[in-house]
Parts: C-alpha cells; structure tokens; sequence
C-alpha cells in the first residue's frame, strides 16, 4: 500500500529528487556535457534527466530501471520531447546492469542512499561501465546528516546515526574507493520544500478526484504522517545533493576503447 501511496504523491513529478529543472541542466554544465557524451543513468525512474540532456546537449544514453511502469513512462518522456533516437530505456535489477564492455563518459546513479549495498561496492559496479581507459565521471545522489541528531529523533525517523554519513564525511568515503570528488550540487531547504510541497497537493488533488475510493482515510492518514516526518525533523537534519566524482579507467593495460560499442 506504502508503495501505491508514493507512485500517487509523485505522480506529477518529474523527478525522485528534489533538484529543480534548473539546477539539473546547471549539473550538465559541471559534467561538460555535450553532442559526444554517453550517458548511463542507473535507476532513471521517468528518464527526465537522460530526456532534458538529450534535448539540451545532443547526448546518447541509456536509463535502467527495475519498475516497468517507470520505464514506459521514461520511453513516453523520451518520445514527448523527439528524442527517442536517442535513448534506450532497460527493465533491469539496476546492480546486474553494468557491464566491462560498456563504454560510457557519465555513469549516474541519483538514487544512490536507498539502493541495498555499500558505497563502495556501487562505485565499483558504476566504474565497470566506464570507458575501459580514459575513466570517466560518476554523479551520486546521496542523503546527508546536516548536523548530528540526537538519539531520539533517529529512533523517529528509522534511521541509525551510522546509516546515514555527515556531509563532512562524504569526501574521505568517496576517496577510500579510489575516486576523487570533483564538486557537488546540493539541494537547498526552499528546494525540498518544493518537492515535498508538490507531493502533498498530488495527494490532495487525487483525494479530491477519487473522495470514495477505499484508500481515501488510509492516504489522508499517511501524507498526514509524512509532513510532519518531513517538517519535524527531515528539514532540519537531512540533505540530500548530487555528488561528481573522477574514475580512473580500470581495463588492463594495452587494451583499447571500442567507441562503437555503447549498449
């Protein structure tokens, strides 16, 4: 039922983020996105940022996702804005996706924080997609401590003190897998309060349309619960931003990139 309730809540929203439509068009423009960019979105959802990027900056990509409705909404996307010719969209277990042969510039992964493994077993997986020699950008999306909760509001929200990294701490994880951090786009309060905002008037606005639908009590319920999970305690301790690191190309020494080989 949880998982019915979010597909309503973002139902209007382009993104699973909370980056407005400016700032992602700003993050290609810290990645030097152009017309030779390959781009491997892990976990793309509605394939808005392969969509704005391919439209933008002419680039070929390829968003994997493991919720077909997803996908077909990503392919939609990709049709609405005529560049279709250029994006592939995949129905896959986001981890089993990347592979050696891959040949990408960019790899993303946007919604690192919630996927079940580690750091650094997601960068390794991320960097196998790379091209082989010359490496490649990594862009993650990571949710933050912004300061130290206090016991009390971890057992609130769910969330250990050690589930979650400071943002201070971030830059040594990135390092110890052997990349480097380049920079990052964070998301600011008025940003998440758009986000969060949007979502509870696309509840308010199905609630309207569907007032004796079953669920009715059970969602007004749950939005209830969430917007004060979110104005309680989330604004004031959780952050979220996207992070650009470097990888070096990790392919055996002598071998060659193969720059026709995209899928």
């Amino acid at each position: 039922m949880t998982e019915r309730f979010f597909k309503i809540a973002e139902m209007n929203q382009p993104f699973s983020h909370p980056l407005p439509p400016e700032k992602l068009l700003h993050l290609a423009a810290l990645c030097s996105v152009n017309a030779g960019t390959r781009l491997l979105d892990l976990a793309c959802g509605k394939g808005e940022l392969l969509a704005q990027w391919a439209r933008a900056y002419d680039l070929q990509g390829t968003g994997v996702d493991d919720d077909d409705d997803l996908i077909n909404a990503a392919q939609h996307r990709a049709n609405e804005l005529e560049v279709w010719s250029q994006l592939q969209f995949v129905a896959s277990d986001v981890l089993d996706f990347p592979q050696p042969f891959h040949q990408y510039n960019i790899v993303s992964c946007l919604s690192a924080t919630w996927l079940d493994t580690d750091k650094a077993t997601l960068i390794a997986l991320m960097r196998e997609a790379l091209k082989t020699t010359k490496g490649g950008l990594l862009l993650i999306g990571e949710t933050f401590w912004q300061k130290v909760p206090p016991l009390e509001v971890c057992e609130a929200m769910g969330i250990g003190r050690d589930d979650l990294p400071l943002l201070g701490d971030l830059a040594a994880q990135f390092q110890s897998t052997g990349v480097d951090l380049l920079t990052m786009l964070l998301a600011t309060t008025e940003d998440r309060d758009a986000f969060y905002s949007q979502q509870w008037h696309a509840v308010h606005e199905w609630v309207q349309q569907h007032s004796d639908h079953d669920d009715v009590p059970e969602l007004r319920q749950w939005v209830r619960q969430n917007q004060q999970h979110y104005l309680q305690y989330e604004r004031e301790y959780l952050g979220w931003g996207v992070f650009i690191l470097h990888a070096e190309g990790i392919s055996p020494a002598g071998q060659e990139d193969d720059d026709d080989d995209l899928f």
